[in-house]
Order: structure tokens, then sequence, then C-alpha cells
């Protein structure tokens, strides 16, 4: 016939959920970021305007990887456009944590909401979900155990907490 079912292929469909999923993660992420100003408010008032131009602009790079997640779909491009948002958006709140307390920070905790959006929505293999977790970590870690003296118990807790975190949504 000259119209001709297409076969149902679950790996199709997986790429398809794949993409939504990290779309709607995408359209998450741009309103959490400004929508949690408030807190800088009360937490960082003498950097509440600077925190709101980084949650600005971190909002707007995950509206445009929204837009380039709809351009094709693939199960490397979406994944290359969920670590990219993942990636981005850690180095974001890395920011922020290094200018308010590095490794007594409370912002820590935004690195768990990045990593609840990272694995808890979109179906993504074990490989994936590793490497999200690995950079959301290093990106937490590495600027804070390079930059400071590490002397505070606080930084071994948010770590503890950060690492059981991943744990338990890898699992």
């Amino acid at each position: 016939t000259l119209f001709m079912e297409r076969q149902y292929s679950p790996e199709d469909h997986l790429i398809s959920l794949t993409q939504k999923w990290i779309g709607s993660i995408l359209l998450m992420g741009a309103v959490l970021f400004p929508a949690l100003e408030f807190m800088d408010y009360f937490v960082s008032p003498d950097k509440f305007m600077r925190f709101m131009m980084y949650r600005l602009i971190i909002s707007a790079i995950l509206v445009a990887l929204y837009f380039l997640n709809k351009l094709r779909q693939g199960k490397l491009y979406q994944y290359v456009i969920a670590a990219t948002g993942a990636t981005l958006s850690a180095v974001t709140v890395e920011i922020a944590i290094l200018q308010r307390g590095g490794q007594s920070s409370s912002y820590y905790a935004a690195m768990m909401i990045l990593t609840i959006c990272c694995l808890g929505f979109a179906p993504m293999n074990m490989p994936l979900s590793f490497l999200l977790v690995g950079i959301v970590y290093t990106v937490y870690v590495v600027p804070i155990v390079l930059t400071e003296n590490i002397t505070s118990g606080v930084f071994i807790s948010n770590t503890a907490f950060l690492i059981s975190m991943f744990v338990i949504g890898l699992l």
C-alpha cells in the first residue's frame, strides 16, 4: 500500500520519552532558578542582584537548551543536552556556593535538587546517570578543595548528604 504502517519500536518510544522529559526538566530548571531567588533576599541580601543575574542567565541558557532539545531526536543528542544542562546548572550553583561561604554554604542543597531533576524524571541509562552525578559532585567539591583549607565539619556533613542523595538517586 501507499501508506505503510510503521512498526512499534520500544527503543524509539524510549528516545521520544527521554526527549520530552529532558525538555520538561529544562523548563522546570528555567522556572525554578528565578523562582527561588526570594531565598537570596533573606540569606544573601548583599548578593541579591548578583545572584539574580546568575539565575536569569542560567534560565535563559536552559530555555535555549530546551529549544535545541526539540530540534532532533536521538539518544546521544538528548544525553548531550542533559549533560550540558546539568553541568551549567551545577556551575551556576557552585558560583553562588563559593560566594556564599564555600565549604560552609547552605547553597549546597541546590545540588541535591539538581540531582533529583537529573535522575528522577527522564529515563536514562546507568552510565549517563553516573556521569551526571559525577559532574554535579565534581563541580561541587573540586573548587572548594582546591581553593579552601577544609576546616568545617559542615562541609563533611554536606558532602555526606550529597553522596547519600547520589546513591539513593542512582538506586
